[in-house]
């Protein structure tokens, strides 16, 4: 073969090589993107769907509301109105996030007072004769270890008090030891 068919022959071969390498670079790497921010080009946004939520007590529209999922208590109570005149305002927390099928019951003043009332009624010095044992029994005046058995065998029996008079029905507690009680112990 002479000489210039060899040279002609390398210089196609380098060609061929050169185009299949031009070839490869394109197919293989990725378009160029004209969005602005390329990485969240390629992110797939996931929209989350909305939450529904019962929102009742005191605001000025309650109902069933439907919300973005990232919403705060703050975006319910708008979207009912706001706040009525009667609700408790510091005893509802308006940065608490939301999720779906939630009831949210916002709380009234005259509400409150009538809960703080019935805390005063039941406080802790008076002694449950549902719920206590014999030695929380045993602290009552003129209760002792029998009388306090008594008292437990007989809601054992006949199950929970009803009253506080049916005290009375233990055998042992009459007139002047249920005076004595009925102002110590609460259901």
């Amino acid at each position: 073969m002479p000489i210039f068919r060899k040279q002609l022959l390398i210089v196609l071969i380098i060609i061929a090589i050169a185009i299949i390498s031009i070839i490869y670079q394109i197919t293989s790497t990725p378009a160029i993107s004209l969005h602005p921010n390329p990485a969240a080009a390629n992110t797939i946004t996931e929209s989350k769907p909305n939450i529904i939520i019962y929102v009742c007590g005191a605001v000025n529209n309650p109902g069933v509301i439907e919300l973005p999922a990232d919403s705060r208590l703050a975006d319910a109570v708008k979207k009912c109105g706001g706040l009525s005149a009667a609700a408790a305002a510091e005893k509802t927390n308006l940065s608490q996030k939301l999720h779906d099928e939630m009831q949210i019951i916002i709380p009234a003043k005259n509400n409150i007072a009538i809960a703080d009332n019935s805390r005063k009624e039941n406080s802790s010095d008076k002694i449950s004769i549902n719920n206590a044992d014999s030695t929380a029994l045993i602290k009552l005046p003129g209760i002792g270890p029998a009388m306090a058995q008594r008292i437990i065998e007989y809601r054992q029996k006949t199950g929970a008090f009803k009253t506080i008079d049916e005290l009375q029905k233990v055998r042992g507690i009459g007139t002047a030891k249920f005076t004595a009680l009925k102002d110590k112990v609460c259901l």
